[in-house]
């Protein structure tokens, strides 16, 4: 079911072609910033397993909500996965935490893929979609100069587009759901509203 925060997010231009761009938010607690950053920090551990159970500081603490990294004035961190292998699908929000007029601290950044992976990511659609363009294009040519014997290995480029197009479409599946969770957990954490 989508929620509220889901409602907000504005599309980022850029990576729309890809469907999986990240999308800006705009929070505001009425917790200053400090606090904000403490409770992050609180409910965060780093990416993995481990990273929480191995700790000592953690022993007899809940569970941790999110993982990741936070700082004093930003925060980079997505839903605590309990699993050994991280989700390179998974929603993660880039944010900073600025002290509004009010008093309390406005969080604005983006959620989307982790950086490590939208940038890669892009590129290698970029480049299958090259191949698939070039391929379509010899497969013309073949056809076009009446030589079949040279079809099928042009064929091959053009596989590419729908192993793309099914890593992109899961991804962005992905993110649908997990970016309201994720929006709606650091709201709950930093008594927030959107």
């Amino acid at each position: 079911m989508a929620s509220a925060a889901s409602d907000r997010l504005r599309s980022r231009p850029g990576f729309r072609l890809l469907g999986i761009g990240k999308r800006s938010v705009v929070l505001v607690s009425p917790l200053p910033p400090d606090e904000c950053a403490r409770r992050l920090e609180n409910a965060t551990t780093a990416p993995g397993v481990a990273s929480w159970n191995l700790d000592p500081r953690n022993a007899g603490s809940a569970a941790p909500r999110l993982q990741g990294d936070v700082g004093r004035s930003w925060a980079l961190v997505a839903e605590f996965a309990d699993t050994p292998e991280p989700n390179r699908n998974a929603a993660w929000l880039e944010i900073s935490l600025q002290p509004s007029a009010t008093g309390g601290t406005t969080l604005t950044g983006t959620i989307g893929l982790h950086p490590s992976v939208q940038g890669p990511r892009t590129l290698l659609t970029a480049i299958g979609g090259l191949f698939t363009l070039t391929g379509l294009a010899v497969v013309v040519s073949t056809l076009v100069s009446g030589r079949l014997s040279g079809l099928l290995p042009a064929l091959i480029p053009l596989a590419m587009l729908p192993v793309i197009a099914g890593i992109n479409a899961s991804s962005r599946r992905s993110l649908q759901r997990a970016a309201p969770r994720l929006i709606d957990a650091v709201k709950e954490i930093l008594d927030s509203t959107a």
